[in-house]
This record gives structure tokens, sequence and C-alpha cells, in this order.
């Protein structure tokens, strides 16, 4: 009876974790799946459009950036899961450059490779582009332009539109942390680091990327120490 009990909870054990990695996979596949399954051309039409309606749009740099396309890809069209939201912030604070063009990059080669990733990072530099030349064509005529009242009080209300978004985008991201003691401890640090003691942000990923490889060798070797262990006792 012992015997079959234990041999049951190992396998209900076992087919609980199946589940989970089956709807981990199910979620990734489904977000594929709504992609793969657009022509080629209407994929990359997407990216560009996309892109170049939140450059086009959003104001306030890279950060404000994630924030729009986390809402573009994740809840609008549900080409992305917050998992992958989560590797962009990663990979666009670890490489150097901006922050809007690596998450196109990013995007766009994993929805389309080479093609994808250029169209994006098209769409996402050409508002720029344009608004700047008209800018500075105005500014150019009218030297007085930036005192305007009108233009002061645009700018004070899309800086807090922008700490809104961004600070939004960290609340729905948050589970993603809390699952781990560690990220939060190091997402506390960062805080501190970069708001009180304003640490250069690039040692500051720098420092969290090393932290985060060290110990992710120490647990796997604790790890392998605790099996050996449990196995010499039988």
């Amino acid at each position: 009876v012992f015997y079959e009990t234990a041999r049951f909870q190992s396998f209900s054990a076992a087919a609980e974790k199946l589940a989970q990695m089956a709807v981990e996979e199910t979620i990734v596949d489904s977000c594929e799946e709504k992609y793969l399954s657009l022509p080629f051309w209407k994929r990359d039409l997407i990216l560009f459009w996309s892109f170049f309606k939140i450059a086009a749009i959003v104001v306030g740099g890279g950060y404000a950036i994630i924030a729009a396309a986390r809402r573009e890809f994740v809840d609008k069209r549900g080409w992305l899961n917050d998992e992958n939201v989560l590797d962009m912030i990663t990979v666009t604070q670890t490489v150097p450059g901006i922050i809007a063009c690596s998450c196109a990059i990013f995007i766009g080669w994993k929805v389309d490779r080479y093609r994808g990733a250029v169209l994006s990072l098209i769409g996402a530099i050409l508002p720029s582009v344009i608004i700047i030349l008209s800018l500075a064509s105005i500014i150019a005529a009218n030297k007085s332009f930036t005192n305007l009242p009108q233009v002061q009080g645009a700018f004070r209300g899309v800086i807090g539109a922008i700490c809104g978004m961004v600070a939004a985008t960290a609340w729905k991201m948050r589970k993603q942390v809390s699952s781990s003691i560690l990220a939060i401890i190091i997402a506390l640090c960062a805080f501190v680091a970069l708001s009180i003691f304003r640490i250069n942000p690039a040692f500051i990923i720098i420092g969290s990327v090393t932290i985060g490889i060290v110990a992710e060798i120490i647990i796997r070797n604790k790890n392998k120490t605790l099996v050996a262990t449990k196995e010499d006792k039988k």
C-alpha cells in the first residue's frame, strides 16, 4: 500500500509538471500561430506599420516604446507574451544602441527574421526623421517656438503620460519578477542604485547579469550535491 501510494504521488507530481509545461508550450505555440498563419507580406506590413505608429505617437524614449510595444503585440495582437517582453527588455538593456531600435529589431526578428527586423527598424526610425526635420525647420524659422506656453504645457503633459505608461508596464510584468527572491532583491538594489546613487544603467545591467550568472551556477551545483548525497544514502 505504501509503495503504491508513493508511486501514485510521484506519478501525480510528474503529471502536474508535464501539464504545466504543456500549458506554457501551448501559450507560446498560440502566440506563434497567430502570426505564422498570416502571409509573410502581411506580417511584414503589420510590423512596419505598428512600429511606425508607435514611433510617431509615443514620445519619451525607449521605455515608453517598450510599454507601447507590449500593448500592441501582447494585449492587442497576442503575438508575444510577457516572457518575450521580459527577454526583450533584458536584451535591449544589455546591448549598445537606441532602446527603441533594439526593441523593433528584437520583435521583427522573432516574427519574420531578417525581413521583419529590417522593416520594423525602418518603421521605428522613419517617424523620428520626419518629425525632427519638421521641428528643426520650424525652430529655425521661429526661435521663440519652444518658449510658447502651449509647447511647454505639451511637454509637461507628455512627461506625465510617459511616467504613467512605464509604471503600468512595470506593474503588469511584476509576476515575472515576484516568482524569484533573487530577482526581487536585484530589482530593489537596481532601483536604489539608479534613483538614489545615480549609477550608470550600463553598470547596473552588467552587475545584475554577473550576479544572476553566479547565483544560477551556485544553485545548480548545490542541487547536484543534494542529489548526489541522496543517491549515496540509498
